[in-house]
């Protein structure tokens, strides 16, 4: 047989049986964030951060890759970051400056508490 002909009707395994092979199908089934959370019974913040790790997202950004995520300056993400309590990355020593690295569900409240409807 050859391969699309096998894709149409069907593999033969092992046994000789046929295994059924999905069709892509062009009317594909589209979920919102809360209709999919309340089909598994599971909040939307963890369906959001599970898939954020998923991803090749960063696990961390930097405070400039957030200025420039938020379009704002670095003084405006460092005011946000303070005004909600959010914890840092930093491995300088007291007082010292050095880099500071922002979990990505820190970011990802930040975004869903600014968040708000146009109308």
């Amino acid at each position: 047989m050859n391969s699309e002909r096998e894709e149409r009707l069907g593999r033969r395994g092992d046994a000789g049986k046929t295994e059924e092979v999905p069709s892509r199908s062009p009317a594909t089934l589209r979920l919102t964030m809360a209709e999919f959370a309340g089909l598994f019974g599971l909040q939307e913040d963890t369906i959001r951060e599970r898939i954020a790790l998923a991803s090749n997202r960063p696990e961390y950004y930097s405070i400039g890759e957030l200025a420039e995520r938020w379009r704002v300056s670095r003084g405006t993400v460092y005011n946000r970051l303070r005004s909600v309590g959010a914890k840092v990355l930093d491995f300088a020593a007291p007082g010292k400056r050095g880099k500071k690295a922002v979990h990505v569900s820190v970011v990802f409240r930040i975004e869903a508490q600014k968040t708000k409807r146009l109308c």
